[in-house]
């Protein structure tokens, strides 16, 4: 999926692999914190390097991001 835009300020692409998530950018288009609800678990990254997340009990991860900046998000494997 592309181009879906996501409340907050946001652009998504994600790529599923067996009804699961296998990765997504999600650009920034102001600054502020992003708020992810996924089973899954992943990691964050931002040209390569870990950004920090911080995890809810309800299973949203929020992770800060500046504007124009895109982020990359990978499953982690045999995490959910």
């Amino acid at each position: 999926m592309q181009g879906l835009r996501a409340r907050g300020g946001f652009e998504v692409s994600v790529r599923w692999q067996e009804g699961r998530l296998a990765s997504a950018e999600i650009r920034s288009l102001r600054d502020g914190l992003c708020r992810v609800r996924c089973s899954d678990r992943f990691d964050v990254r931002l040209d390569g390097a870990p950004v920090e997340v911080r995890w809810e009990e309800d299973g949203v991860a929020g992770f800060r991001c500046l504007a124009g900046l895109t982020y990359e998000l990978r499953a982690l494997e045999g995490a959910s």
